[in-house]
């Protein structure tokens, strides 16, 4: 089920498992070795055959895993074998059964604004990112307002857009970029303020 909520969700590659044994901190009991992160959300059942979901993200951390403890999340079905201390020590957020897919995908907007596309993953990412710096001219709806952005990284489904004025979540933008021909229609999937007083955009490519 949450395969195919990621799947329709748009952007996500999804690998599944049926125990928590292949990650390789786990099965080789070793420090994590890689420089890149292997995924960028982990989902996995806090009861789960041969440990706990808590003891498995624990370890990992112990270990070096690249993956921030905010980007991973509990699914709680049945606790009878986990204690209660498990449950409030981990920082990881806790989905309980049956699935509220509202709060999941609220969740997933606020960590997909922390997510760095241009940087590779250890497995795969669906699609490649470029990292740019490329100057884009924008012409944003309902009132064909005008304005210039730079678009920090690109994909053949969208880019990472920054500006010096913030756009609002599912506005409609239209894209001319001097490389692009013609222009690309694209609507905010997301948008948050930085530190130095700009604003990031992540921009989804429309059908057209």
């Amino acid at each position: 089920m949450l395969t195919y909520y990621f799947e329709a969700r748009g952007g996500y590659e999804v690998l599944t498992y049926k125990e928590p044994v292949i990650c390789p901190i786990w099965a080789n009991d070793a420090d994590c070795s890689i420089s890149s992160p292997c995924a960028d959300i982990i989902i996995a059942n806090l009861v789960m055959p041969k440990m706990s979901g808590s003891i498995l993200f624990k370890a990992q951390s112990r270990k070096g895993c690249k993956i921030p403890l905010k980007n991973k999340a509990f699914i709680l079905g049945n606790f009878a074998y986990v204690t209660m201390n498990e449950i409030m020590e981990s920082e990881c957020v806790i989905f309980e059964e049956p699935i509220d897919f509202g709060k999941i995908t609220a969740w997933l907007k606020s960590r997909e604004q922390q997510m760095d596309l241009s940087q590779p993953l250890k497995i795969k990412r669906k699609e490649k990112r470029y990292v740019s710096n490329d100057e884009v001219a924008c012409i944003v709806q309902p009132n064909n307002k005008y304005m210039k952005g730079i678009a920090v990284n690109m994909s053949i489904s969208g880019l990472c857009l920054k500006t010096d004025s913030p756009l609002r979540e599912e506005q409609i933008v239209t894209i001319h970029p001097d490389h692009l021909n013609p222009s690309q229609t694209a609507s905010v999937r997301w948008a948050m303020r930085m530190e130095s007083g700009s604003y990031m955009m992540g921009l989804q490519y429309l059908q057209s």
